[in-house]
């Protein structure tokens, strides 16, 4: 089975949780019978770095809001070709309010 799971603001969740969290997400990682993909969002923590310093990072910073505009309707498009978002059934219109919706909850992270 594989999954993705997205967590957006990890450094929102109170410290004596956020422990137990990220041992959580370092377990779902390191299980061999389970393929996921782990998306998270946070500021900059140390705790949370610390967390992951094993595994691949992209970082992206709050200016640059272009490239996660290009970087969402990139993807987008991947899950909209491979039937994966809706099916498939995205038209061009609602795929923009999409990348537009989620640039602007963004801001710039």
């Amino acid at each position: 089975m594989k999954a993705t799971i997205l967590v957006d603001a990890v450094d929102e969740i109170f410290p004596d949780r956020r422990d137990q969290f990220l041992e959580v997400l370092q377990n779902l990682m390191q299980d061999d019978n389970i393929m996921v993909k782990i998306w998270i969002s946070s500021r900059e923590e140390t705790d949370i770095r610390l967390a992951f310093i094993q595994v691949e990072e992209v970082v992206i910073y709050r200016q640059h809001q272009g490239e996660i505009r290009t970087y969402v309707e990139r993807e987008i498009t991947k899950l909209v070709q491979k039937k994966t978002l809706l099916r498939g059934e995205v038209d061009d219109n609602f795929k923009r309010q999409i990348v537009d919706k989620i640039s602007e909850k963004s801001e710039g992270m």
